[in-house]
């Protein structure tokens, strides 16, 4: 069963410029993500989607491919990752390559480990029926919502029960690392109907980078040696 990760990397990003080669811990942060994925043995390819050429060129000079510049119409902040894998799978089955799993994480979200990825693969590999396996995070904040005309509990648990009694609700990671069939991306969606949940937990889950500040705490955290990406 052919496994084929795809990497998505647009140059146009607002709250930190250029951020997916900034330097993370001495090296551009998409290479964070293009390392962790040459390490895994499941999966037989690497596909970056930019339409940067300059990430393009530092996709394919890290040795993985990178065999177009993705339109602009699916490169501006309302275009959905969806959307790119969808166009990155369409063009591989143009050119008669059929893969039947796609892993997907975010650049942004460089603290995971390889475990995660290949955990998301073996599942689909071993369970036919699911359609996506990705990672989750227990979540014990409680959450509300505005309508119309005031604010509205959605967590539905007892108000005030104490951490360690609340078991309900999950966060969806995706960026970290998530697997799911061909057939569900071709469908315009990442996530299918059923789904297997993985479970992780280290200290640094919140970490996604979007701004200056998130960048000096990954790496603080790096060059500290309080987290490594194995």
């Amino acid at each position: 069963m052919s496994v084929v990760a795809i990497i998505l990397a647009r140059k146009n990003s607002k709250g930190l410029k250029n951020k997916n080669i900034k330097l993370l811990n001495g090296k551009p942060l998409i290479y964070h993500s293009i390392d962790i994925l040459k390490k895994s043995r499941l999966i037989n390819d690497i596909i970056v989607s930019s339409d940067s050429k300059k990430i393009r060129d530092m996709a394919i000079k890290r040795g993985v491919k990178a065999p177009f510049l993705r339109p602009k119409s699916l490169s501006t902040d309302n275009a959905t990752s969806d959307k790119a894998l969808r166009h990155c799978l369409k063009f591989l089955n143009k050119k008669k390559l059929y893969p039947k799993i796609v892993v997907y994480l975010q650049i942004t979200e460089p603290l995971r480990k390889l475990w995660m990825i290949e955990k998301c693969i073996k599942v689909l590999k071993k369970r036919k029926e699911i359609d996506t396996a990705f990672m989750v995070k227990k979540f014990y904040k409680n959450l509300w919502e505005k309508n119309k005309k005031n604010y509205i509990r959605t967590t539905n648990e007892k108000y005030g029960l104490p951490r360690q009694k609340k078991s309900k609700y999950f966060r969806e990671d995706t960026g970290l690392a998530c697997a799911t069939r061909s057939s569900v991306i071709l469908k315009g969606s990442r996530i299918g109907k059923k789904i297997f949940p993985v479970f992780y937990n280290h200290d640094f889950d919140y970490l996604d980078i979007h701004n200056n500040n998130d960048l000096k705490i990954a790496n603080f955290i790096l060059k500290k040696k309080l987290f490594k990406i194995i």
